[in-house]
């Protein structure tokens, strides 16, 4: 349970801190809805992408315990790095089209 309030705390932070162009662009054009929505989609990205990472090293831990020496979860890594970089990337861009509005 630690590591999962940890791993989401720390990934909500870096969310957190690439949606903060995309805050103040929007709240200086009075969209705060879309900032809002943003926030609730960082924090349901931050809820999925933790879950992933706890689910995963807990099947390489059953892995290790059936006593196999190769175990390795690398979708996961990948699958972690699509969505909070799809999810950084959709929020810089947006920040950047609302400016140019």
């Amino acid at each position: 349970m630690a590591t999962f309030l940890a791993q989401l705390v720390f990934d909500s932070a870096v969310l957190f801190a690439f949606s903060i162009p995309l805050i103040l662009v929007a709240r200086h054009h009075k969209r705060n809805a879309l900032a809002r929505n943003f926030l609730i989609a960082g924090t349901i990205v931050a809820v999925l992408s933790t879950i992933i990472l706890v689910s995963s090293e807990r099947l390489v831990e059953m892995c290790f315990n059936a006593r196999n020496e190769g175990c390795q979860d690398v979708g996961s890594t990948g699958f972690r790095i699509l969505l909070m970089g799809g999810y950084i990337v959709v929020a810089l861009i947006e920040a950047y089209l609302i400016a140019q509005d």
